[in-house]
């Protein structure tokens, strides 16, 4: 059995400090918090700092002043400092590391966890257990793994993943999958050629911004942010345990579940069955006919989703034991018992995750992929390890803990005491000047100039603000976000769970004239988990599970950019490329539709006919 100690500081955060009492929040005056921002735990906000919306940030957090952190960022640690003049993205993942936990982690002290000046979080990217030093930037959809160090002026570049204990030296960059070293003294230059903007710049011209507007138009100081009640939008016949606790933002849609499972801040679940002591943490997604079994773990801003059209992957389920890390993506995969997902790994249609696989973080395994009992996955496009057989010694190396025996013998007790929550609003006045000729499905929130053509509809649990036009047709998925001062969603596109379209760089930011305004084309497919960033999508264009494209990337027409794949600044992907790899390379030219179909749905692409009349397909020369 473990020392008590070890059980409050378990991995990740936990809600880490199960038990504790309702929210020591302490916001200066000059911060400025969004209304459907959730701070639960002892949290103390700094002067001319903005909080967007639906962040949410549990435990015991001191964040600095002029600090940015960005809408669906999710912030969970039992002990973080934030400094000053820092920049955390748009659905970033900030959470606690390793307790010292004998014959469970490989560590033998707590893995700290910090974020000092003038520091930059990408777009979408995860920290768990790591620590930035003055100065370094962690780029888009990018993992500094447990115990992590950027040392001062330090880059892990977009998409880059770390080891745990792995040191960026200071002026140090790291790139690929998995992380190395590439140059040790990166000047400003290279900064903006990989970033597109030199970090510490554009965090201060940009949180000075922010200071001015908050002097103009000075905030109202709450006494509690608990978010917006998600109890009104619960449909269908939801069964919850009593010993079960669900965090009011929550929504559940036909759920199950289970004893001592917790449902964190702005979760939605649809259709899935959960079993006991199950955790399923903050702004996670579950739209799945799926059953998760007991002591499992769906991590921060993570998407469990539903088969292909028919039903064809199903039956689904998740079994017993299962640790699925923050940011990751199970797309109508089968997983066995006691399987690992790492950081931001992801598995798409058809997939079967066997007993006891370790997929390492950043790994991504294709549709229909067979990832065997016991053996290691590693990479994107993810391979097998040549031999099977996966030791206790051999996950304390690779991963640096044991997931089952941290889900059985910490996690689990820890979910069996109650937390407290507070009364969260009933409504957030939200107005908007846009005409809406589509659906707003209650749970939804929209905000600003944002006009919807006829067909449109947008799920519970999406957020679109700004400047906004959706065209005819378009389907939101929930969890989706757009921000964006001025942006054109083509018609007959569909967004997908947890994909994010938010604007890119300011002039100052770029160095130059340029300002990125992102655009997307008709019939674009922006799968879950994406991340578009001043991007730009000719029409019949694909991002796919859990991709990034950093700003000023241009997507060209039916080009397709693959599961995981990130792009650095300003990339250029031709007509009909297919791109994939850490950083993305285009790898296939002037493809046929069939060869994007096998990279990207593996059965039937989907036809235009379903997506639009006849009459609408006129207007346009269909793919080949």
């Amino acid at each position: 059995m473990l020392p008590k100690h070890s059980i409050c500081l378990c991995l990740s955060a936990l809600f880490a400090l199960a038990g504790q009492s309702l929210s020591a929040v302490r916001v200066d005056p000059k911060a400025q918090i969004h209304p459907t921002a959730v701070l639960i735990g002892n949290i103390t906000v700094g002067a001319y700092t903005k909080i967007g919306p639906k962040v949410v940030i549990q435990g015991e957090v001191t964040i600095g002043h002029h600090v940015n952190i960005l809408g669906q960022a999710v912030i969970n640690a039992d002990h973080l400092t934030i400094g000053n003049y820092v920049k955390i993205d748009y659905g970033s993942r900030v959470v606690a590391g390793r307790p010292a936990a004998s014959g469970i982690t490989a560590n033998t002290v707590a893995d700290q966890t910090y974020i000092k000046d003038n520091c930059f979080v990408g777009m979408n990217a995860t920290l768990r257990g790591a620590r930035m030093e003055e100065g370094s930037a962690v780029g888009m959809r990018a993992v500094a793994d447990f115990n992590t160090h950027l040392e001062r002026g330090a880059v892990l570049a977009p998409g880059a993943v770390t080891g745990h204990d792995m040191v960026i030296p200071a002026n140090g960059l790291a790139e690929g999958l998995p992380a190395a070293l590439t140059r040790k003294a990166i000047t400003d230059q290279d900064r903006q050629k990989i970033l597109g903007f030199i970090p510490s710049t554009w965090i201060r011209h940009e949180n000075d911004q922010i200071a001015r507007q908050i002097d103009r138009n000075p905030p109202k100081v709450r006494s509690s942010y608990p978010g917006i009640d998600g109890k009104p939008y619960w449909t269908g016949k939801s069964k919850v345990d009593p010993t079960a606790q669900v965090h009011p933002t929550a929504i559940l849609i036909n759920a199950t579940i289970g004893a001592h499972t917790r449902v964190g801040p702005y979760v939605v679940i649809a259709r899935a069955v959960i079993g006991h002591h199950s955790d399923i943490r903050a702004i996670s997604n579950i739209r799945s006919d799926t059953v998760i079994g007991d002591y499992c773990l769906i991590g921060e801003r993570s998407h469990v989703g539903s088969s292909r059209d028919g039903g064809f992957d199903n039956p689904l389920w998740i079994k017993d034991y299962t640790y699925i890390s923050p940011g990751s993506v199970v797309h109508a995969t089968k997983i066995d018992d006691g399987a690992y997902y790492g950081a931001n790994a992801m598995t798409d249609y058809g997939a079967y995750v066997h007993r006891n696989a370790v997929l390492m973080s950043g790994a991504s395994a294709l549709h229909d992929s067979n990832i065997r009992e016991e053996i290691v996955f590693r990479g994107s496009p993810g391979m097998m390890d040549k031999d099977p057989g996966v030791s206790d010694q051999l996950r304390m190396r690779l991963i640096g803990f044991l997931p089952r025996r941290w889900l059985a013998e910490v996690n689990g007790p820890a979910l069996e005491k109650p937390e407290a929550y507070e009364t969260p609003l009933a409504d957030w006045e939200h107005p908007n000047q846009g005409v809406v000729k589509g659906k707003i499905v209650p749970g939804a929130m929209v905000t600003g100039n944002v006009s919807l053509d006829e067909g449109v509809q947008i799920n519970a649990g999406s957020y679109v603000e700004g400047n906004v036009h959706i065209g005819k047709d378009v389907k939101m998925y929930p969890g989706t976000m757009i921000v964006a001062n001025n942006v054109k969603i083509g018609p007959h596109t569909h967004m997908y769970d947890q994909a994010m379209i938010v604007d890119g760089r300011t002039a100052v930011a770029a160095g130059s004239p340029v300002v990125d305004t992102p655009h997307i084309g008709a019939f674009s497919w922006i799968n879950h988990m994406a991340s578009l960033q001043g991007a730009w999508m000719e029409d019949f264009s694909l991002s796919n599970i859990g991709a990034g494209a950093s700003p000023g990337t241009r997507i060209g027409r039916e080009a397709l950019l693959l599961n995981g794949a990130v792009t650095y600044a300003d990339q250029q992907l031709p007509a009909r490329s297919i791109a994939y790899g850490i950083p993305a390379k285009v790898r296939v030219t002037d493809s046929t539709m069939l060869e994007r179909m096998l990279y990207f749905y593996g059965r039937d692409w989907p036809n235009w006919e379903r997506m639009a009349a006849a009459e609408d397909l006129k207007a346009y020369k269909l793919p080949q």
